[in-house]
């Protein structure tokens, strides 16, 4: 969806007064919207990125300028840059997004699963990306993390640190005084 006009034109009709089935198609069209507009923001951070910085500027990063231009929070400007950041190598990923495929949320579970993926694991991700995305239409953003999660470990190289992570994570050391 290079525009998405159709989207557009039902989401700016007004809702009241539509019939359930026309009110479907409305919310439908404005996920459509939403996904094209954040699929648009990823690309113009990568572009702001890759452009030499202004000295007069007071935000230090993208994630900041973005925080500053949409009025939001450091929390969610950080997400939203680090999201762009991996779409920028998630190219289907990123069209299913502008495209209205996948909302957002799918989105930052895809990038969020590279951004934690060991080179070996981005590989396959990367050779399995549109399998996923297929999956992805058809599951939630919660539902699809975990698919997600369960396919970069299924996928890490084995050099024995992350199991001495995971050994290290699990142990625990409880004290204290019963004044019995």
């Amino acid at each position: 969806m290079a525009a998405p006009d159709r989207a557009y034109e039902t989401a700016g009709c007004e809702p009241e007064g539509m019939t359930r089935a026309e009110v479907l198609a409305f919310l439908r069209a404005t996920g459509k919207v939403e996904s094209w507009i954040a699929g648009r923001r990823a690309r113009g951070l990568r572009v702001l990125k890759d452009l030499p910085a202004d000295p007069t500027d007071p935000a230090k990063d993208e994630a900041d300028r973005l925080r500053r231009e949409q009025n939001l929070s450091r929390g969610e400007a950080n997400k939203r840059a680090r999201t762009a950041e991996q779409l920028g190598h998630l190219p289907e990923t990123q069209d299913a997004l502008e495209n209205g495929d996948i909302n957002n949320d799918h989105a930052a579970a895809m990038a969020d699963a590279r951004a934690k993926a060991d080179d070996q694991a981005k590989a396959a991700l990367a050779a399995a990306e549109h399998e996923l995305l297929e999956q992805a239409k058809d599951e939630s953003p919660p539902e699809f993390r975990q698919r997600l999660e369960r396919f970069i470990a299924a996928h890490q190289g084995e050099d024995g640190l992350a199991d001495h992570d995971r050994q290290k994570a699990r142990n625990t050391l409880r004290s204290w005084n019963d004044h019995d």
